[in-house]
């Protein structure tokens, strides 16, 4: 996500010329209400493999390492996982 405040310099040329559009979209555009439950349909049904995208566990006391991993950039996909 950019700052608030954040610019992007552009040339709008093509806007006009080519017939161009800019637009903005959270989460990809997922549609969370459909998406989501349809995901974990897929993951429960083991369809869907993303235990193996996992690169790292952290537990919970381990956050702080985990955001500084990802920071640095030796991170892939951590995971914290929070145990009752």
């Amino acid at each position: 996500m950019p700052a608030p405040g954040a610019t992007l310099p552009l040339d709008v040329r093509p806007l006009v010329t080519a017939e161009r559009v800019i637009r903005g979209c959270s989460y990809g555009g997922a549609r969370t209400r459909e998406d989501l439950p349809r995901l974990v349909a897929l993951y429960l049904a083991g369809k869907l493999r993303v235990d193996e995208l996992i690169t790292q566990r952290y537990g919970l006391d381990e956050a702080n390492e985990a955001f500084r991993a990802l920071a640095a950039g030796e991170l892939g996909r951590g995971l914290i996982v929070f145990e009752p």
